[in-house]
C-alpha cells in the first residue's frame, strides 16, 4: 500500500461525502491506498452516516472526544500503514490525479514533503474566494519565515513524519498547526510545492464568519510564534509594506474590477483581523500567565 489518506472531520457528514465521492473516482488504484476518517467528536457519530461508502473504497474510522484536528490527524499517523502519509479535509475534493501526482514525485524524491495545489469551489461565495485568494497569493510570494502548506493538501513519508513528532497537540485550535509542523520539518528535510496535486476547497463562509476564521488564524500565529521560542528559534520578522501591498493588488490580476475592488477590501480585513487575534491571544497568554504566579 502506498498511500493513507487522513481526514479529520466533525459533524460535516454532507461535506464528507463529498470528499469520499471524489476519493472513489481517483485515477489510482483502489488496492493502493486507505482512508482513515477521524471523527472528531461528531454528534451524532459520523459512522453511521456513511455507512454505504465503505464497501467501495477501503476507509476505516476512528473516534475520539473533541480534542482538535492537530490531535485526530496524529491519531490518523498511529494507525497509518502505508509508506506515504497524504492529509486533507472534509470539505475538500481532490482531483482525479491527485494522488498519481504525489506518486511521481515521491518516486523521484522520496524523502520530500509536499503541499498541493488547493482551488476555491466554485459555489464559494465572495469570502470563501477571498480566504482562498490569500492562501495562493502566500504560496507564490512565501512569507520571509518558513514555507507553509495548508493541512488540507499535504503529504509526507509517513515514517519521517512520525519521526518528527507529527503535529503538535498543543495548537488549541485549527490554526497555525500546519505551519507548526511545516517549521519542523523544513529544518531537516526539503519542502516543495507540487501544484499538479489538486484540491477543490468548499468555503461556504459569511462576512462575520470570514472574519472570525482570520481572527482564530491570528490566535494560531501567536502560538507558533511561542512554540519557535520554545525550540530556541529566532522571532518572525514582520513582513515589509510591498508584501501587503501586494496582497491588496493581487485580486486585480485575475478578477474584474468591482469584484477585485470588493476582494482587496476583504484581504485588509482579513489581515486587520488576523492582528487583533495576535494580540488577543498574547493578552490572554499574559493574564493567564499572571494568575498561575499569583497564586
Amino acid at each position: 500500500m502506498q498511500f493513507s489518506i487522513i481526514i479529520p472531520t466533525r459533524n460535516r457528514p454532507a461535506l464528507l461525502k463529498s470528499c469520499l465521492h471524489a476519493l472513489e473516482n481517483l485515477n489510482f488504484p483502489a488496492n493502493q491506498f486507505e482512508v482513515l476518517i477521524i471523527d472528531d467528536g461528531s454528534d451524532p457519530p459520523i459512522s453511521a452516516q456513511i455507512s454505504n461508502l465503505e464497501s467501495r473504497l477501503s476507509i476505516q474510522i476512528f473516534r475520539q472526544n473533541n480534542r482538535g484536528p492537530a490531535a485526530a490527524r496524529n491519531l490518523g499517523l498511529q494507525h497509518a500503514k502505508a509508506d506515504f502519509v497524504v492529509f486533507t479535509d472534509d470539505d475538500c475534493r481532490p482531483h482525479p490525479q491527485w494522488l498519481t501526482a504525489y506518486k511521481t514525485a515521491f518516486d523521484l524524491t522520496p524523502e520530500i514533503g509536499l503541499g498541493g495545489r488547493i482551488q476555491a469551489a466554485e459555489e464559494n461565495r465572495i469570502y470563501g474566494n477571498a480566504s482562498q485568494l490569500l492562501i495562493s497569493y502566500l504560496y507564490e510570494h512565501p512569507l520571509s519565515g518558513p514555507a507553509f502548506f495548508c493541512s488540507n493538501n499535504v503529504a509526507f513519508p509517513l515514517r519521517k513524519l512520525i519521526g518528527i513528532g507529527g503535529f503538535d497537540e498543543h495548537f488549541p485550535l485549527a490554526a497555525a498547526e500546519d505551519r507548526d509542523l511545516c517549521d519542523r520539518w523544513a529544518n531537516l528535510f526539503p519542502l516543495a510545492h507540487l501544484p499538479e496535486a489538486s484540491v477543490i476547497h468548499t468555503q461556504n463562509l459569511s462576512f462575520i464568519g470570514f472574519l472570525r476564521q482570520h481572527f482564530r488564524y491570528g490566535r494560531g500565529a501567536f502560538h507558533f510564534q511561542s512554540r519557535r521560542a520554545k525550540r530556541g528559534q529566532s522571532r518572525l520578522n514582520v513582513e515589509p509594506f510591498t508584501f501587503y501591498a501586494n496582497l491588496l493588488l493581487y485580486p486585480w490580476k485575475s478578477q474584474k474590477p468591482w469584484t477585485a475592488a470588493a476582494t482587496s477590501l476583504l484581504l485588509g480585513l482579513s489581515q486587520l483581523a488576523t492582528s487583533i487575534g495576535f494580540f488577543y491571544e498574547l493578552k490572554h497568554s499574559r493574564n493567564l500567565s499572571l494568575n498561575q504566579n499569583q497564586t
